[in-house]
C-alpha cells in the first residue's frame, strides 16, 4: 500500500532550520542582490556535502528574508528537503493582497497556489511523482527555469477546471502588472 502524502504539519511549522540546505542559494529563478543575481548560483555556497552558506549567519536582508514553504510552514517531510529532491516550494514572486488566498478559498483547496522552482535542471522531470501527488489536492505553478531554455511556465492541479481558472488568473494578473509598469 502506498505512504500517504503528509502535506503539511503544524508542529513542524517554524521548527525546521536550513541546515546543510542551499537549495535557494542555487535556485537560478531566485535572486539576493547583491550577493547573487537572477540565473546564477550564489558564490557564498561553501564546498563539500554539508558546507552550507558559508555567511549565513550575516547573510543579506533578501536571502535572510526568504522563508521556502518546506522551512517555515513544514511542508512536506523532511526526506522532501529542497536540495533533496531538487525542487523548492514558495509563494512566489506574484503575492498581491491576498489574490492567491482568495483564488486558493474560492477553489476549495486545502493551501493557496504555489509557485515550485527547480533547483537543478531536470528536477521536475526527476520528481514527477511527487508533483503528480501533490497536484492531486494542490495547484503547484512550475516557473521557468532561466538557465533552462527547454523548461516552461506550466500549471499543474486536481481537475483541468482549476488548472484552467489558475492560468487565467495568472495571466490576468500578468496583464495588469504590465499596465501598471
Amino acid at each position: 500500500m502506498a505512504k500517504t502524502l503528509k502535506l503539511y504539519d503544524p508542529k513542524r511549522a517554524g521548527r525546521r532550520k536550513c541546515g546543510s540546505c542551499t537549495g535557494c542559494c542555487l535556485t537560478p529563478s531566485l535572486s539576493a542582490p547583491p550577493i547573487k543575481p537572477l540565473c546564477e548560483s550564489c558564490s557564498k555556497v561553501g564546498s563539500g556535502r554539508k558546507a552550507g552558506c558559508t555567511i549565513y549567519d550575516s547573510r543579506p536582508t533578501g536571502c535572510r528574508a526568504y522563508q521556502c514553504h518546506w522551512l517555515q510552514n513544514g511542508f512536506l517531510e523532511t526526506r522532501h528537503r529542497p536540495d533533496k529532491i531538487g525542487i523548492i516550494f514558495d509563494d512566489g514572486q506574484i503575492r498581491q493582497d491576498g489574490f492567491w488566498e482568495k483564488l486558493g478559498h474560492d477553489l476549495r483547496l486545502p493551501l493557496p497556489p504555489m509557485t515550485a522552482r527547480e533547483i537543478w535542471t531536470g528536477a521536475f522531470k526527476r520528481q514527477g511523482h511527487l508533483l503528480k501527488a501533490l497536484a492531486t489536492e494542490l495547484v503547484v505553478i512550475l516557473v521557468r527555469n532561466p538557465s533552462d531554455p527547454t523548461s516552461e511556465l506550466k500549471v499543474l492541479g486536481p481537475n483541468a477546471g482549476v488548472i484552467r481558472r489558475v492560468a487565467d488568473a495568472i495571466s490576468q494578473l500578468a496583464k495588469e502588472t504590465a499596465d501598471n509598469a
